[in-house]
Parts: structure tokens; C-alpha cells; sequence
């Protein structure tokens, strides 16, 4: 089924569908794309990209645009946080910009520090992505004497720059290379202020927009919504959530399979808990310690089952499913999980976690699961999962 791709906007037609209501029609007879809705196309090619919901007012306030009123209030009142949070960190770069880079350096020295770093993203990466891929294919058995000759030819060609780039990153000063530096680290910080804004942008617009399409056997036009995918978004968050517990469901032959050969593995659930040091919320540092924390309990339940089970050590030895998590009436980390092992004591398991975290933490539960499915509908949510440590003979299914 082919269809010619005409633009369109949202005011056009849509039998059978409501006046308030176009942007909302759905056809289950099947359809090609023909147009976005409402919007303008983005230059980096037919991409959607709607006109700013959400911006910064003249008295640095957050402004919503007229058609942000269609979106929830839950989804304006997210957007709004989330904007607000890009406004602090494009505060904190354009500051640090000013106090670390302006203040302290001359226009000559930032010029010079920009330049080294337009050559390093330019050539120098480039360089030593052709160089690694030219050793990888000089290790193969039976390399490829085209592709050799193609990575040589390129990185021939790209030598004259990539020598220039060394000698200007070699008559630079050590002020103007600690310049550097600094301004990748602003620029990083300026990307991830960035990103918070058009994080607030798709979540105030998800669903206010649409892709017009046409299906040929019925000759109905209809749109379909643009979706925010965020993950705390009202209605992207339990479609995320269904999607991500139907890809681990998935799993569920394999691991019944798995059991049937190994008489002495069974499913049990295992939750682990971090204790509460203090009234604030955990600081994303915190998320990173108790997930590797989690990650070395794990590795010690693996030393555990090749120690008493006389199996040669390997970080497949066990398998872990679990998600991380904290609130909504408490702050405490936690995580609720599904583990695949031998039968693994809990006075065990409560001594490990003690002596891996060191801050007084030692509750640990665990239990036989009844079913797989029931263990992972469970132990799952909104927030998302983590899949680690799946032993050998599934890991092809992770």
C-alpha cells in the first residue's frame, strides 16, 4: 500500500471524528504516513518540532503557551519543573562561564582553547576511531583486504590534519589547555540544561500532536499522537511500563526451562533495602552507590554458589532482575527484585549487605516466588527495571 506524502495541517478534515476532536481519531483498517500536524519541520530533516509550549518570560519566570492549556495539569505542572530545573543549570553555565572562562582569560586564550577543541571533535576522534577499527581488522583471521585499503586511504588523507591538531595542541600553553578542559566540562553542563528543557517541551505536547494519515481501503483520514515517551509522564509512563514487563516476560520459558535442568536452582524474590540516613531525597550519587552496592552483593552470592555447589566462579552464576527505587511515603533507597539461584540463606544475605554498605543497612527479604510472571508483575513498575547477571544459558535473551 503506497500513498503520495502531501502536508497537511491539523485543521484538515477528518470524517467522522468530532470538530474539538481531530487530533484524537484513530483508523484500525491500517494506513501510511502522509504529513505532521501541526508544527514546523526541524532541520535536521522531516522530524516534528512544534512551536515552544513552555519558554522563559521577560521577568525570568515559566510561561506556557495558549495551546499548553489542552495538556493536563499534571503534565503542565511536570513540564514546569522540569523547565525549571534547565533554567537553574543554564543559570549555573552562563555563571561559571562568565567567573571561570571570561573573567580569567583572555579573548586570545579562549579563542585558542576553542580551536583545539573544534580539532579534537573533528579530527583527533575521528582519527582514533579509523586507527582502532584499522587494528580490529588486522587482528581478524580473514581480514578484509578492500576494507584495509579503504581505513589505510582514509587515514592517510585525515595524517595532514591530524598533525596540524598536534602541533596546535602542542604550542598551546598549559593555561590554554586547562581551558579546555573547562570549557568541556561547561559545554556538558550546558547540554544537560538543554536537555531538561525539551524534556519539558514533549511532556507538556504529548498528545497535543499528531501525524495525519490516510488508509486507502476505507479512504478515512485520521491522526496518530506524538508521544513524550517520558518516563513519569501520566499516560507514557504505564504504556512504558507494560512495554518493559512484556520484554521480561519474555523470559519466562527460557528460565522455565533452565529450572527443569537444574534441580537444585528455584525463582525466589529478593528485596533489598538501604537504610534511611536523613529527611532528604536521595542525591543521584547515592542511586549510583546503592546500585553498585547491589552489583557486589550479587558478585558475593556468586562466590557463595560456586563455593558450596563446587561450580567454577563466573558472574553468570546467578541471575538477578530487579528495579531501584524510593518514596512515595518514605525516601529510603530500595530495590525489589527476582533472583534465580540456589537456596541462599537470609541471615546469609543480611550479613553481606551489612558489611558492603557499612552505614548500619542490613534488611534483606527473601522468599520463593510463586510463578515468574507473578514475581515480575510484582516487583516491577513505572520506574523501570534493571537486567543483570543472567546466567550463561539465557543471557542471549537479555
Amino acid at each position: 500500500m503506497s500513498t503520495s506524502h502531501t502536508l497537511a495541517t491539523i485543521e484538515c478534515p477528518s470524517p467522522a471524528v468530532p470538530e474539538d476532536s481531530r487530533t484524537l481519531s484513530q483508523c484500525r483498517c491500517g494506513a501510511d504516513p502522509c504529513s505532521h500536524a501541526q508544527g514546523n519541520v526541524s532541520p535536521r530533516g522531516s522530524k516534528f518540532a512544534p512551536d515552544p509550549l513552555i519558554f522563559e518570560g521577560d521577568g525570568g519566570g515559566i510561561v506556557f503557551a495558549e495551546m499548553a492549556t489542552m495538556a493536563s495539569e499534571r503534565s503542565r505542572e511536570q513540564a514546569r519543573l522540569f523547565y525549571l530545573q534547565g533554567l537553574k543549570e543554564t543559570r549555573l553555565v552562563r555563571a561559571m562561564r562568565w567567573r571561570e572562562v571570561q573573567a580569567g582569560h583572555t579573548p586570545e586564550e579562549i579563542a585558542n582553547a576553542q580551536e583545539i577543541i573544534q580539532w579534537r571533535a573533528a579530527v583527533l576522534r575521528k582519527e582514533e576511531r579509523l586507527a582502532r577499527a584499522l587494528c580490529r581488522e588486522q587482528r581478524c583471521t580473514n581480514s578484509d583486504p578492500f576494507e584495509l585499503d579503504r581505513l589505510e586511504r582514509q587515514l592517510s588523507e585525515l595524517r595532514p590534519s591530524a598533525e596540524a591538531a598536534h602541533a596546535k595542541i602542542a604550542s598551546a600553553t598549559e593555561r590554554e589547555l586547562s581551558l579546555v578542559g573547562l570549557l568541556e566540562r561547561i559545554t556538558k553542563l550546558d547540554r544537560k540544561a538543554k536537555g531538561w528543557k525539551l524534556k519539558a517541551q514533549r511532556q507538556v505536547g504529548c498528545g497535543l500532536f499528531g501525524r495525519l494519515y490516510k488508509a486507502e481501503i476505507c479512504g478515512r483520514s485520521f491522526y496518530r499522537r506524538f508521544r513524550c515517551r517520558n518516563r513519569y509522564c501520566p499516560q507514557c509512563g504505564p504504556h512504558n511500563h507494560e512495554a518493559l514487563v512484556g520484554k521480561y516476560l519474555a523470559l519466562e520459558a527460557p528460565v522455565k526451562e533452565f529450572l527443569e535442568t537444574r534441580s537444585s536452582y528455584r525463582l525466589q524474590i529478593l528485596d533489598i533495602i538501604a537504610i534511611k540516613r536523613s529527611e532528604r531525597m536521595p542525591s543521584p550519587e547515592d542511586v549510583r552507590r546503592f546500585k553498585a552496592d547491589v552489583k557486589k552483593l550479587i558478585e558475593r552470592v556468586n562466590r557463595h554458589v560456586a563455593a558450596n555447589h563446587g561450580l567454577p566462579l563466573s558472574k553468570q552464576l546467578t541471575g538477578y532482575l530487579y528495579c531501584i527505587e524510593f518514596g512515595f511515603e518514605n525516601n529510603n533507597l530500595h530495590c525489589h527484585g527476582v533472583l534465580l539461584s540456589p537456596y541462599i540463606e537470609q541471615e546469609w544475605l543480611s550479613q553481606q549487605w551489612r558489611e558492603i554498605r557499612a552505614d548500619g543497612s542490613f534488611r534483606v527479604f527473601i522468599a520463593e516466588a510463586v510463578s515468574f510472571e507473578a514475581a515480575i508483575k510484582l516487583r516491577s513498575n513505572t520506574r523501570g527495571n534493571t537486567l543483570r547477571h543472567l546466567p550463561t544459558e539465557l543471557s542471549s535473551w537479555s
